[in-house]
């Protein structure tokens, strides 16, 4: 799993250290970004498989973030992560290119079966959606 490497973007110090301890606890590889644009020089020089990404920080929004992520790697999976449970900002991130959705406050157990998951498939065409993502199937009926 070591070559598995996650990059998390939050302005919340707080939860970007308690995931980074979790992820290199759970034998991955994981560095983080406070802000936008040290998000963007990250995706360029530690190149992740996969980003955590909230959506409402000063300055760039996560949206912003998202815009910019996808024009330097088109193969991230990008899990957008807040505290508003909203289906329409969800919808938009995943129209962006944003492959989930958790809610806070992060549910460590649900992060760890989605990276299982998605590790296992990450040269496949998906995989799963976390158990927790707000949208389902159903909704892009």
């Amino acid at each position: 799993m070591d070559q598995i490497r996650i990059l998390v973007i939050d302005d919340e110090v707080d939860v970007c250290e308690m995931l980074i301890h979790f992820f290199t606890s759970s034998g991955y590889t994981a560095k983080y970004a406070n802000d936008g644009e040290a998000a963007l020089e990250k995706m360029q020089s530690f190149s992740p498989h996969f980003v955590f990404l909230d959506v409402m920080m000063p300055g760039m929004s996560g949206m912003e973030v998202l815009r910019g992520i996808r024009e330097i790697d088109k193969t991230a999976q990008v899990v957008m992560i807040s505290g508003m449970h909203d289906l329409g900002v969800a919808k938009e991130a995943m129209k962006l290119g944003a492959v989930d959705y958790m809610p806070k406050p992060i549910q460590l157990d649900v992060v760890l079966e989605y990276l299982q998951t998605q590790s296992r498939n990450m040269f496949g065409n998906g995989g799963a959606k976390s158990p927790d993502s707000l949208l389902s199937n159903d909704d892009w009926s």
